[in-house]
């Protein structure tokens, strides 16, 4: 019986461990070779959003942490990103292209939470950035912050 129970609890204790190395991960393993890295807390965040952005207050409040690189013109980086959203199930929100430019949106789902969403930005010729958003938002809450946002540009 201990030896179900001890194989249980290492079970579950490998699972959420597994759960938790995503963009924290890719971080981690290449912040070295970045020529920014920053991670900020998501409270230290909050205190330079404009009042007048409520939804991306809104996206704020349910982040807990900000992780952000900038590589100048890094083709490895590049490659080892994309093998990492793929390894790591990412799903794409949005994909932007202008002139050359470049920005992704991805986000991955555990049960009915969008816990976390990473934004890449940048063209082949200059830098890449990367940011990653620990969250705690539903599909609707989501839906809501990038249809307004839509709205914005589209009023530009």
């Amino acid at each position: 019986m201990k030896r179900i129970t001890t194989l249980i609890v290492l079970f579950l204790a490998i699972t959420i461990t597994a759960q938790d190395n995503t963009f924290k991960q890719f971080y981690k393993s290449h912040k070295k070779e970045a020529e920014v890295s920053l991670n900020v807390p998501g409270f230290l965040a909050r205190m330079f959003i404009d009042n007048e952005d409520v939804d991306e207050e809104e996206l704020l409040k349910k982040a807990s942490n900000f992780k952000i690189l900038v590589f100048n013109n890094e083709e490895g980086v590049r490659s080892d990103f994309t093998k990492f959203i793929k390894k790591n199930e990412f799903k794409t929100l949005v994909r932007v292209k202008d002139d050359g430019n470049r920005a992704e949106v991805y986000f991955v789902e555990r049960g009915d939470y969008i816990r976390e969403i990473v934004i890449m930005a940048g063209s082949k010729e200059e830098e890449l950035v990367l940011l990653g958003l620990k969250t705690k938002l539903t599909k609707d809450e989501l839906a809501s912050i990038v249809s307004s946002t839509k709205k914005e540009i589209a009023s530009k």
